[in-house]
């Protein structure tokens, strides 16, 4: 169920990210073991959140003294670069967000401990026993009790790889054991985050070129030729002020930025009533 979790208390760091939402997690170790079988039999059942929940409070079961873990996926998306899913075990809460477009160019992301590992899928381990300046991230996850923090590599997807991390709060930090157990599930958890990446990718594509609607139909299968239906429609005119004179003045970049706030403008109130905009068209001059 969604919790409000505040803002100074999410042991983030990660700026860039934008929180979607905060869900109580499980909230209590889940003994059973063989935890590489359990995500390929039910990990492809349940959502990526649940998933990524139950996994964490699997691995506590099992003895693995995780404080903190976060899986990123990349997309394509307009607006969206990726998304993932951050497990808190102090806070007993599973957060999901997503990561924006243009984040590459931050600051936060050029000296994030994981842009090796999403860029060329190189695995990176740091056991925290003093600050870190050259990973900000890594300084104020110490500040928050973590003493070691491990990244590795999925399945590359579209130039960039899904990236898993597990940190610790534990004084003397992962064992060679754990690292190992960690590694052993590497590839089950790749095996499960894989096709799910690719399908969100889909979605996103046919959502962003057909609209929701048309885009959920044709993912379940709605494709026959000769069939239709009836819908209800509205064509909106509308025309933005100047524009020409606009566009023959500002910088072509500027132009664009224009128009997407406009467009922007248009589509949010049709959204919020559960339209669908499905094409601009100028006026063809």
């Amino acid at each position: 169920m969604p919790v409000d979790v505040p803002a100074d208390t999410t042991l983030s760091g990660e700026e860039f990210f934008r929180t979607e939402g905060a869900y109580t997690s499980l909230g209590a170790p889940i003994a059973g073991g063989q935890i590489g079988r359990w995500i390929l039999r039910e990990g492809p059942h349940i959502s990526d959140v649940e998933m990524f929940d139950e996994l964490c409070w699997r691995l506590v079961g099992d003895g693995l003294p995780l404080f903190r873990a976060t899986l990123h996926m990349g997309t394509l998306h307009p607006q969206i670069r990726g998304v993932g899913a951050r497990w808190l075990r102090e806070l007993k809460v599973i957060e999901e967000y997503r990561i924006l477009q243009g984040n590459e160019a931050t600051d936060e992301y050029l000296r994030s401990p994981i842009r090796a590992t999403i860029e060329r899928g190189t695995p990176f381990r740091r056991r925290l026993t003093e600050d870190t300046p050259e990973y900000p991230l890594l300084s104020k996850l110490r500040n928050f009790g973590v003493t070691d923090y491990f990244a590795l590599a999925l399945n590359r997807s579209f130039r960039r790889f899904p990236v898993v991390t597990w940190a610790t709060d534990r004084p003397s930090g992962f064992s060679d054991a754990e690292i190992s157990a960690l590694e052993e599930i590497n590839p089950a958890l790749a095996a499960i985050v894989e096709p799910r990446a690719i399908r969100r990718i889909t979605e996103n594509l046919l959502d962003t070129y057909l609209g929701p609607q048309a885009g959920r139909r044709v993912l379940a299968g709605q494709i026959q030729r000769a069939e239709g239906e009836r819908l209800r429609a509205v064509i909106m005119m509308t025309d933005m002020r100047g524009f020409t004179a606009l566009s023959d003045r500002l910088p072509g970049e500027e132009v664009i930025e224009l128009l997407d706030d406009y467009f922007d403008a248009i589509v949010t109130p049709v959204k919020a009533r559960k339209g669908e905009t499905l094409k601009f068209m100028g006026d063809g001059s």
